[in-house]
């Protein structure tokens, strides 16, 4: 499949994709009433307070940066039983102890949850009104607990924990084989399984991708949290049983799922690189990125204006939680420019949203300098430099790159660069053709052109022959170009 590179007006374009899979990222972030299956959720089952029904909680986006309340444990409550409705939705999910998806299964033991704030533990059951209500006990509850319950790991251990206390509605109880205050079972067995074998089996479930939450899709430190955080809480089950006792669990590459990312926009690993070289680690303030991943846009569709638009056709990307300028975007690719903004950093967050959905948010590097050539050479006449047009000595040809980093005179972001006042960099500069050093006559953005630099530079005398191009920033060395030299000697 061909790679979008922008220079000199070119433009070339890539395909499509397709599918449809979960952003748990998103999930977590939406308020719960804002589901479309709120209505269904909220009549199916009641939250108590104390025995009182909970009428109202502010809830507001992103869920998971809301601070620290009361609140928090209504709205885990809710998040939870939405992912319990959404979590087989797609395909069946099998579970050894009923007929019913999970959702149903549980509505058909409880009437709702009742959070107890007289208690540290949570339990099964408590009547009201002549339904039982799991007890949800918040007793010693502290701010951290409350808002990391809010993430996606807390809200799949309160799933799992759902299922182990509505399994005791089924008759199921612990008993003292081990030792422990709260009581163990005596053997885990999936033909029969008991509540700790069901919160057990819920766990292993997400954990070996038998609900694929796309957590793989995920920037690969939030997917290992995630990961970490559930087999720290799945290996110690084992210890609940006194007789046969489940297996302890290890990291895999699809632990939680596959990243089957679908329609949602997903930039690939390694997919944020420099659009000249393709280098992931020259990308910088200023210069032009390419974007590579699925589900990026539903059409092509390139920018025709200056300044360059932040959106095109419902697509819209973040760099540093700054909205970018696009020049053309694809179902594959996307070229934009890194807003000069953007601080630089191992780790700055980039994220796709389209017309229909937001994507999974990815970091790269971002460095203060990085060039990266385009793969062409502009000869003093401006035709593109070839065997058929070889630069002579003593003439002067032009590179084209992006990456230049620090400008004497600073350019707006998406802004074409002005004739008046130049734009040069602040970087001392080197370069060379062919190991031969050679005069830089300049090196500045472009004038009219966004994003976009170049290196004006003196052939020096060398023999008839084709010659790498090759030139630093700062001691940040570029790709090379290539160039074909005509000595009249």
């Amino acid at each position: 499949m061909p790679r979008i590179r922008l220079a000199l007006g070119l433009v070339l374009f890539a395909a499509a994709a397709s599918g449809s899979t979960p952003n748990m990222e998103a999930f977590v972030d939406r308020c719960p009433d804002q589901d479309p299956a709120a209505v269904q959720i909220n009549a199916d089952f009641h939250i108590l307070r104390n025995g009182v029904p909970v009428t109202f909680v502010n809830c507001t986006e992103p869920v998971t940066a809301m601070l620290a309340s009361p609140d928090l444990d209504v709205i885990r409550i809710r998040q939870t039983l939405r992912l319990i409705y959404q979590m087989d939705v797609d395909a069946p999910v099998r579970l050894p102890w009923t007929s019913l998806r999970m959702y149903d299964w549980i509505k058909s033991k409880i009437a709702g949850v009742n959070i107890d704030t007289t208690s540290g533990n949570s339990y099964c059951c408590v009547q009201f009104s002549g339904g039982l209500y799991f007890g949800y006990g918040v007793f010693g509850a502290t701010d951290f607990s409350r808002v990391a319950g809010l993430k996606t790991d807390g809200l799949i251990g309160l799933v799992a924990l759902f299922g182990h206390e509505v399994r005791h509605v089924d008759g199921y109880g612990h008993s003292s084989c081990c030792g422990v205050a709260n009581g163990c079972d005596p053997t885990y067995d999936e033909t029969n399984l008991s509540a700790y074998g069901v919160q057990y089996y819920l766990y292993r479930l997400f954990l070996q991708g038998g609900i694929n939450l796309n957590i793989q899709c995920l920037d690969p430190p939030a997917a290992r949290q995630v990961v970490d955080s559930l087999l720290l809480s799945e290996n110690l089950y084992p210890a609940r049983f006194c007789d046969q006792k489940p297996a302890m669990l290890a990291r895999s590459e699809v632990s939680c799922g596959a990243c089957l990312p679908g329609n949602i926009p997903h930039v690939s690993p390694g997919g944020a690189i420099n659009a000249a070289s393709f280098q992931a680690d020259a990308n910088v303030p200023g210069g032009i990125i390419s974007l590579f991943g699925t589900g990026l846009a539903s059409s092509v569709t390139s920018a025709s204006m200056v300044p360059m638009p932040r959106a095109l056709d419902g697509v819209s990307v973040k760099i540093g939680g700054i909205p970018a300028p696009l020049f053309v975007v694809t179902p594959n690719q996307i070229n934009a420019q890194i807003p000069f903004e953007v601080v630089p950093s191992q780790a700055v967050p980039v994220q796709v949203k389209t017309k229909n959905a937001a994507g999974f948010t990815y970091s790269f590097v971002v460095n203060k300098e990085g060039p990266g050539i385009f793969p062409v050479v502009q000869n003093e006449d401006y035709s593109v430099n070839d065997a058929s047009h070889p630069a002579a000595v003593g003439s002067v040809i032009t590179v084209y790159f992006t990456g230049l980093g620090k400008l004497d005179h600073a350019v707006m972001t998406g802004a074409a660069a002005p004739v008046t006042p130049i734009s040069r960099t602040q970087a001392s500069v080197t370069s060379a053709i062919g190991n031969v050093g050679t005069e830089a006559l300049f090196v500045g953005l472009t004038p009219g052109a966004v994003g976009l630099a170049q290196a004006n530079l003196r052939v020096p005398a060398l023999s008839t022959g084709r010659y790498a191009v090759t030139f630093t920033l700062d001691g940040v060395a570029a790709n090379s170009a290539s160039v074909v030299v005509w000595s009249p000697n």
